[in-house]
């Protein structure tokens, strides 16, 4: 199961769909992270609405039949009403539980660093014939939380990897600012272990080696390494393992700065889960990348997008990004689209300085594909407020005939013309809400299909 939810957190973070286990059964999600995100918490908070409603149902139908199950005019009533509370016990079920534990990511930083964290200027970098970085600059302030993007092989880790002074730049430099420490995470997670041969227990050791065994134990049981675990070799680890292991050293060191590559990649859906809080709650300076929408959608306060023509830095949210920029990329089915047509192109576009001010231009069959997407999720997400609107009208509804039927002396008092029709409109409102519920899933559904 461990291997699954691994591959589904890697599935998701690149927009694929993913079969989710839980302790019951299992749940296929469609689209990328921040939908399935979005569609597991509405179906949760549905069904935790619907299970509510449920108990308090039965609660009054028990009411009843407790008050009138001794009365022989009333016996037979009270048999039906027996009934009805054995079914809404068949429907009553507890919300899903995942098997799989989550670890807690406590971020703090030793002391605060300069206003100015960062400079870097004019950076260049190639490998042989091939440039991947030039003539890059930057200036990193105290408390931004920048999130750097672009396609493969345009420099991203290279960029990391240059600032926190693991790799020489051709030209140019990265220069950090009074009392700045950074913490970094490599995306090839070999980079931190120098001995893989060393335990867990020994690598968290050596970067707190005045902290007694029990200190060390218990950050390791923080991030679900326990009892044997600790004595496991770092070669024998996995992907989501080392990924743990390596951001138990970052919190032990207390960095001012986090410096991160693909945090997410090999992590399952529960650490991603856990991640994106204790990041949001770290005090200090975040500069990392990531081709997880939902991850840099969630931390960004600023965009860096690294272009084959130039960079893109943008003072904002990745949404905000978004809205000024237009293209998606990361969105795969967007970022594949546009590799297609530049293959297809048979002149190459010119190249365009990047700024936050100048935006690139934008391919007229592009916008008009994004313009049919918005329209098009705009109209399901009212039919979704529309069919939700309803079911808590007819859930309302129902609620307050149950109410009724336990009023003092409602069936005495109540004529049978009247009783008649209460009951057949509750018959009538049952088959409509299940309907109804019916329609909201194919929307849930519809809106989860990932853009072709």
């Amino acid at each position: 199961m461990f291997k699954q939810l691994t591959l589904a957190g890697a599935a998701l973070a690149m927009g694929a769909s993913a079969i989710v286990p839980t302790t019951a059964d299992a749940q296929r999600y469609r689209g990328g992270y921040d939908r399935f995100e979005e569609t597991r918490r509405m179906r949760l908070e549905l069904d935790e609405k619907r299970r509510r409603k449920q108990d308090v149902q039965r609660a009054h139908i028990q009411a009843f039949v407790d008050r009138f199950r001794y009365k022989a005019s009333k016996a037979r009533q009270a048999q039906s009403r027996q009934k009805q509370v054995e079914k809404l016990e068949e429907r009553i079920t507890d919300p899903p539980k995942t098997s799989r534990r989550a670890p807690t990511f406590r971020f703090t930083e030793r002391r605060k660093s300069g206003a100015d964290v960062l400079v870097a200027e004019g950076l260049h970098k190639s490998f042989g014939d091939k440039t991947v970085l030039t003539g890059v600059s930057l200036t990193v302030r105290r408390g931004e939380r920048v999130g750097i993007i672009g396609a493969n092989g345009l420099g991203k880790s290279t960029l990391l990897k240059i600032l926190v002074g693991k790799l020489a730049p051709d030209q140019g430099s990265a220069t950090w600012g009074y009392e700045a420490h950074p913490g970094y995470f490599a995306q090839d997670h070999g980079d931190h272990f120098e001995d893989p041969s060393m335990t867990v227990l020994d690598f968290l050791w050596n970067s707190c080696p005045e902290e007694p065994t029990t200190f060390v134990r218990g950050q390791l049981g923080a991030l679900l390494f326990s009892g044997e675990d600790v004595d496991k070799r770092l070669v024998s680890l996995s992907g989501g393992e080392a990924a743990r292991l390596i951001m138990s050293r970052i919190i032990v060191q207390k960095p001012n700065v986090l410096v991160l590559d693909e945090p997410t990649n090999h992590l399952d859906l529960e650490a991603i889960e856990a991640l994106l809080p204790g990041l949001a709650k770290y005090p200090g300076t975040l500069i990392f990348v990531s081709h997880d929408r939902h991850f840099v959608s969630e931390l960004a306060t600023r965009i860096i997008e690294l272009r084959p023509d130039g960079i893109s830095d943008y003072a904002g949210t990745f949404a905000e990004y978004l809205a000024h920029q237009g293209d998606d990329h990361l969105d795969l089915n967007v970022a594949m689209q546009k590799k297609k047509q530049a293959a297809s192109a048979s002149v190459p576009p010119p190249k365009v300085a990047m700024s936050a001010s100048a935006p690139p231009p934008k391919l007229a069959e592009g916008f008009e594909d994004r313009k049919k997407r918005r329209s098009k999720v705009q109209k399901l997400t009212t039919q979704r407020e529309r069919v939700t609107a309803d079911i808590d009208r007819v859930e309302q509804r129902l609620r307050r005939i149950t109410e009724s039927y336990c009023e003092p002396g409602f069936f005495e008092k109540t004529p049978k013309v009247e009783l008649a029709a209460l009951e057949a409109e509750e018959a009538q409102l049952k088959p409509q809400l299940e309907r109804l519920m019916g329609d909201w899933e194919a929307v849930e559904a519809e809106l989860a299909v990932p853009e072709s």
